[in-house]
């Protein structure tokens, strides 16, 4: 069995082996196997076992968030439970700033539908259904209480819609560059432990276990009115175990390992801390803070989104990522970094530049992996990886 020992500076003593390079490394069953035997070979090459490894300077490796270290969105799912459960603590005058007034690079006027939702907020927020002073109360009573009211149930079910719709329209129209920090704003008033506390309940509510037949699903969000399109979220969050794996091999064998999220930094921070990532190691989108500490409703600079993410792995990293895995065109200039040496790629069937760099992993060009998982088949999913290259369906 070989053993392997760094390399010693001039005028040190020799310094004594290190444990044996040995394999598998990773041992979750999902893995694509080329793709699990080119990893583990970097892992071996690139880590504490290879010549060139200076600890003082250890490679850095990141990974996104949601959709490549995960299955589905953290940030949507938390934004989503926020809305449902009326877990907001603006009060209508925040939400006034928050909501926009235009749509689009046309800038449609919003005129109607930002009405309709800010007056539903006023509504809840005066019978203390929503608001800082709301959130103390149980969902029971507050859901109980809507039920009673027909005015309330309508003024519920509009600002659901609603809020949601914004969301997915500003999307959809300005881009995800302006609908990702638009999001982030959601979480003004509320303090870095109170998010933890809203991520903790996220999960307890959205985790799913594909080993145990739990699927992820879809669900309509019906405005009351009729001729109003039904809004449509998905629900359910999968751990996926082949990248907590690799993120402790990678640990282990000496790498720095962060996360670059395009959702709120505290609100994946609180999910990634269950694959051993601390909060420092945590890049994503920041608010500017409120004299009390709770965070305001001020994006920061950069945002996390394409560049954006490159420019913060700058700011925020200790020196250019050599592995990065990622799953969507917000990650693409991070995958194209320069310094990058192998690329994870999870396959979700888009176009575009991902799709680009997608197809270089189908080939099997240097540099490439492309893993595949099951996706949704109409209205579930399991979110698991699949053993191959391809996500099916």
């Amino acid at each position: 069995m070989l053993l392997v020992s760094r390399p010693t500076p001039a005028g040190e003593p020799p310094r004594p082996p290190l444990a044996p390079a040995t394999r598998p490394i990773l041992r979750a069953p999902g893995w694509a196997p080329a793709n699990r035997d080119r990893v583990e070979a970097f892992l071996l090459a690139q880590g504490i076992y290879g010549n060139a490894y200076d600890p003082q300077r250890p490679p850095v490796a990141v990974f996104d968030w949601d959709n490549t270290s995960i299955f589905n969105d953290i940030g949507d799912a938390t934004f989503q439970y926020q809305v449902r459960a009326l877990g907001l603590k603006l009060d209508p005058a925040d939400l006034g700033r928050i909501l926009p007034e235009t749509l689009g690079l046309d800038r449609t006027p919003s005129g109607a539908q930002r009405d309709e939702a800010m007056e539903a907020y006023a509504l809840l927020h005066k019978a203390n259904l929503v608001g800082a002073d709301a959130l103390r109360v149980p969902w029971e009573r507050k859901w109980a209480a809507i039920q009673r009211d027909d005015a309330l149930r309508r003024a519920y079910a509009v600002l659901c819609h609603r809020l949601i719709w914004f969301y997915q329209t500003l999307e959809a129209v300005d881009g995800a560059a302006t609908a990702y920090p638009w999001v982030t704003r959601f979480y003004a008033g509320f303090g870095p432990h109170e998010v933890r506390t809203l991520v903790e309940r996220v999960l307890a509510d959205e985790l799913r276990d594909p080993n145990r037949g739990e699927a992820c699903t879809k669900v309509r969000i019906d405005h009351p009115d009729p001729g109003q399109t039904a809004m449509t979220i998905k629900l359910g969050l999968v751990f996926t175990e082949e990248v907590r794996e690799l993120m402790a091999a990678l640990r282990a064998h000496g790498f720095d390992v962060y996360v670059v999220t395009a959702s709120f930094g505290p609100v994946v921070a609180a999910a990634a801390a269950r694959y051993g990532v601390p909060d420092d190691h945590v890049i994503g989108m920041r608010l500017e803070r409120r004299a009390d500490g709770a965070f305001a409703d001020r994006p920061i600079p950069p945002a996390t989104y394409r560049q954006g993410k490159v420019d913060a792995i700058r700011a925020f990293a200790p020196r250019d990522p050599v592995f990065a895995a990622g799953d969507s065109d917000t990650d693409v200039e991070m995958l194209l970094m320069p310094s990058v040496q192998l690329r994870l790629i999870i396959d979700r069937k888009r176009k575009g530049d991902i799709g680009r760099l997608a197809a270089k992993g189908r080939r099997g060009d240097a540099g490439y992996l492309l893993q595949g998982r099951a996706d949704y088949d109409a209205d579930a999913a399991k979110g698991a990886w699949n053993g191959t290259t391809a996500t099916a369906p």
